[in-house]
């Protein structure tokens, strides 16, 4: 990547205060995060420098042998010009909170897959990455991990006990000793207990997400979403959140001097 390419990516990444910024240069990373975008076919926005016109594309393959992506025709179609005459664009994309913008400073190369036309670009070497703040997941690095407790209204005889792994003001993940795949069923909602340090206890209401079994450490991995908090506990969830974002960009910044 070039000086003026790179200056743009980083220049992006103070460009909005509402979103927690990075700027990703690992390549097995940034494949990470293109592997989501063509999954989950997620509409890409190009944004051409020359002219300030936007387009509308998805990505469609990706070609790891060879370092390139391929992605859909533009939409409207009058984008072909443009990347057919080697224009510079930006191309961002959002996905579950998250914004991921790159530059291509050499443009893309029609082509075709599987029988139908398409552009071909180089996988990008550097990527920033945007998340939410209020989605911003942060890891809980204390020195011992918060107590959890989750139960049910009706099938749960006693509540499971776990510890936090990280946190948002949307949602958490757990840690639950055990395999309890058959009682954590992603959409049915929980109580789970929060033990905040220095704070009172919060008691929220949550479905779970997802849940996944470590059966080499017998731990059950569980992500959850709080559901409609009320203003007090929203209150102690948003500081003890805050705080804990402000101490992970301030250790990301002594890492980075």
């Amino acid at each position: 990547m070039d000086e003026q390419q790179g200056a743009v990516v980083v220049e992006e990444l103070g460009s909005d205060p509402d979103f927690d910024p990075q700027l990703v240069e690992d390549p097995a990373i940034i494949r990470a995060h293109l592997y989501q975008l063509q999954h989950h076919r997620v509409p890409l926005l190009l944004n051409f420098s020359e002219g300030g016109e936007r387009f509308r594309s998805t990505l469609i393959a990706m070609r790891r042998d060879y370092d390139l992506i391929a992605i859909d025709e533009l939409v409207p179609f009058a984008g072909a010009e443009l990347i057919r005459g080697g224009s510079a664009f930006k191309v961002t994309g959002y996905h579950e909170g998250v914004r991921m913008t790159w530059q291509c400073a050499s443009g893309a190369t029609p082509g075709m897959l599987d029988g139908l036309p398409c552009y071909w670009m180089a996988i990008p070497e550097r990527m920033a990455y945007f998340q939410r703040r209020e989605d911003f997941r942060v890891r809980v690095v204390l020195a011992n991990l918060p107590d959890v407790g989750v139960c049910a209204y009706e099938w749960l005889d006693a509540p499971l006990a776990g510890q936090l792994l990280d946190i948002s003001i949307t949602g958490c993940r757990l840690a639950l000793s055990g395999d309890h795949r058959d009682l954590l069923l992603p959409g049915n909602v929980y109580q789970l207990t929060l033990r905040v340090p220095g704070k009172a206890d919060v008691i929220l209401d949550s479905d779970v997400r997802h849940t996944q079994y470590n059966d080499t450490r017998d731990i059950t991995i569980t992500g959850m979403r709080f559901r409609s908090p009320g203003s007090a506990e929203q209150k102690i969830l948003q500081q003890w959140v805050f705080q804990l974002q402000r101490e992970a960009h301030r250790a990301r910044s002594d890492r980075a001097l």
